[in-house]
């Protein structure tokens, strides 16, 4: 493995003899591979961005991770103008791309030519950090200021709706409290902002302020540095999945990093942009409202009952735990289920045990389970075999196997392309055409 990781990160003589691998982390949860890589050369941007296609194409599917730990006395602002670029794209403030920049002794500068721009600025400059470190990239400070000159208008006279930082007040864990006010269309109300109800199909380009009503079915919460932590969501709605992202900071506790759970309903409000750590679009969140789970409900006067169900014991055909279904069943409202797993009973005692437990909770319902089982039957006639006798052996006999290529399996529709036959004689080939 370390081998191989050499061979595809070594593409050029940047590297030398002294690349080294220091901590490889693949999480099977979220297919993510992480990789940090030191040395003491400075690796261009382009090199950076060539080395994680390498990597996603040798890996796919799985997502990279990759930092790369320099030498900071190789660094000059004009080497580390094209990561401190994509750095601000994936924060997607556009007053940082206003800002000019200097830097000195691991110390980036930027300065603003008005307070407003450097107050909206200041949203980001963690996140900024952030992205920075994940590269790789030693900037133990980022410096905001402001150089007033007699052409910049007096802040007092300019009236602009700059985003604000969010306090602990936008995290709701109730579903009923700040909840959206509907504003017209698809469009609703979050306090002062507006933001489009938006599904997660097939989401290409960036777009802002939207809020999107998703579950979390996978998540990691990783340190980052000493106080910053990155939290990364997979959500999913009825239309399809997406990465979800915030980091510690203005608005955002370790505390309500810690209050999400795999499994939550919620309502993220933020906007979709390119992520270049990850390479394709991400939901930036901005804030988290934790939303009471929706209860799926049949409520068909005469109810179906599912005969067919299949568990994780089915392999590549069922993906929930039998428990699970039964309770599902019960949840919908239907009064029993039939579990049919492929030739294998060994759930039965959990079945057993989630219907006790409805019944124990729920009597008057009267909830069921048919234990079933699908199995593979074997015709004892051979319908592929003509003109044989029932007293004879096959493996005695001499006879001819045909073999049909055809351009599909409709007798109707389709037809035979090509045949071939061999001549078998107790069960060796001894004849082909």
């Amino acid at each position: 493995m370390s081998q191989t990781l050499q061979q595809i990160i070594a593409i050029s003589d940047i590297f030398k003899d002294d690349l080294i691998i220091e901590k490889v982390i693949f999480s099977r949860g979220s297919n993510q591979l992480e990789l940090v890589v030191s040395t003491n050369h400075f690796v261009p941007y382009g090199t950076y961005e060539t080395i994680v296609a390498r990597l996603k194409d040798y890996f796919a599917p799985a997502m990279i991770h990759l930092t790369i730990h320099m030498d900071p006395n190789t660094y000059t602002l004009a080497l580390l103008m094209p990561y401190i670029n994509a750095a601000i794209k994936q924060c997607n403030n556009n007053a940082l791309s206003k800002a000019s920049l200097t830097y000195h002794d691991t110390t980036l500068t930027l300065q603003f030519g008005n307070e407003l721009d450097k107050e909206a600025a200041l949203i980001d400059q963690q996140h900024l950090l952030d992205v920075l470190d994940q590269y790789g990239l030693t900037i133990t400070t980022i410096d905001l200021s402001t150089v007033v000159n007699e052409s910049t208008p007096m802040v007092e006279t300019i009236k602009m709706d700059l985003p604000h930082p969010l306090d602990e007040t936008t995290m709701s864990t109730k579903a009923n409290n700040n909840n959206p006010k509907k504003f017209n269309g698809g469009t609703y109300r979050n306090g002062k902002k507006k933001y489009s109800l938006e599904t997660l199909a097939d989401v290409q380009f960036e777009k802002k302020d939207v809020m999107v009503e998703c579950d979390v079915f996978n998540m990691e919460n990783r340190e980052v540095k000493p106080g910053t932590t990155l939290q990364l969501l997979m959500v999913n709605d009825d239309y399809g999945a997406i990465s979800a992202k915030r980091f510690t900071g203005f608005s955002c506790t370790l505390e309500d990093i810690q209050a999400i759970k795999v499994g939550m309903h919620l309502m993220i409000y933020g906007e979709f942009v390119m992520d270049t750590y990850e390479h394709e679009i991400v939901l930036k969140i901005a804030k988290i409202e934790i939303l009471e789970k929706k209860q799926l409900l049949d409520n068909a006067r005469e109810k179906r009952i599912e005969l067919h169900a299949h568990s994780t014991i089915s392999e590549m055909d069922g993906v929930v735990e039998a428990a699970d279904l039964v309770k599902f069943a019960y949840n919908v409202g239907h009064c029993g289920i039939a579990i049919t797993d492929h030739i294998a009973v060994q759930e039965f005692p959990k079945i057993q045990r989630a219907v006790a437990d409805i019944r124990k909770k729920d009597p008057d319902r009267g909830f069921k389970a048919i234990y079933g089982v699908e199995m593979n039957m074997v015709d004892e006639h051979f319908t592929i075999v003509r003109n044989l006798n029932q007293d004879q052996n096959l493996s005695d006999l001499t006879y001819c196997v045909y073999d049909l290529e055809t351009t599909g399996l409709s007798n109707y529709f389709d037809r035979i392309i090509e045949f071939g036959a061999v001549k078998i004689k107790k069960g060796v080939i001894i004849e082909r055409k």
